[in-house]
């Protein structure tokens, strides 16, 4: 009776076994590692903030701009498209090495249509963080027609300016009779503040010393450039007036007189 006890309690002491070896081999095939280095399972958080998904943008050089996040702090950042690595960009300055860092990379669409971008981070680890990916569509307009289209009616022009021809003095008021305060040389430029009354002066911000001062309208003395559709006349300061001096009286029978 012994024997047979002895004899039963091996057996299932076999059949146990049986079952816990393929368990244990399993266990050693399934490749799972508790490093957290794989790049599904680990690594920096990225996420992109400029194109949103489903935008629209213009057929243009264009500048993604991503985030990314990982406590042993962020060293590069790997753009793709369409599943292909665009370019890889170190951070530099002093977001090297700090948990959180951002990036703007540029990219040149080949052509209208839908592609599919994606970022990912490497931390100062050697770790490479799981894709952020967008979907973004590639209008056929050309950025300079868009920015036409679009333009604000608020959108400042160029400065109405005065480019001097000729070497010329930059008076006080409208005219020779007036004192000279600043000078131009041939080639110098000034901004246009505004007009004399009768139309033949300039009134401009001195190039030197930044003092208001005129210069003659012509075209053999300046040339005028920019959005000058609206500008103020001003009225010209006094002329000095001279002092009167006063006629000496003479005395019949002073000396001198």
């Amino acid at each position: 009776m012994m024997l047979d006890k002895f004899l039963d309690q091996s057996f299932s002491h076999r059949k146990l076994l049986l079952l816990v070896i393929p368990l244990l081999a399993i266990s050693g095939c399934s490749g799972i590692s508790n490093n957290g280095n794989s790049q599904e399972e680990g690594g920096p958080l990225a996420w992109i903030d400029a194109p949103l998904t489903g935008e629209t943008i213009p057929l243009a050089p264009y500048e993604v701009i991503s985030h990314a996040n990982s406590a042993p702090g962020i060293v590069a950042f790997e753009l793709s498209v369409d599943g292909e690595i665009l370019r890889t960009d170190e951070v530099v300055g002093e977001q090297t090495g700090e948990p959180l860092a951002h990036i703007r990379q540029i990219w040149d669409p080949p052509g209208p249509g839908t592609y599919l971008l994606s970022i990912r981070a490497l931390d100062t680890d050697g770790i490479l963080g799981p894709l952020a990916e967008v979907e973004v569509r590639v209008g056929e307009v050309q950025v300079s027609a868009l920015a036409l289209s679009t333009a604000s009616p608020t959108v400042a022009l160029k400065e109405c300016s005065y480019t001097a021809l000729v070497n010329l003095f930059c008076r006080v008021g409208p005219g020779s009779q007036y004192k000279e305060i600043d000078t131009f040389t041939t080639g110098q430029f000034a901004p246009i503040l505004g007009m004399s009354l009768d139309g033949f002066y300039w009134y401009v911000k001195g190039p030197n010393n930044g003092s208001l001062c005129t210069v003659p309208d012509g075209a053999q003395f300046g040339e005028v450039s920019g959005d000058c559709a609206v500008i103020p006349a001003f009225t010209p300061i006094p002329l000095p007036t001279a002092t009167p001096t006063s006629t000496p009286t003479c005395t019949p029978g002073v000396v001198g007189c």
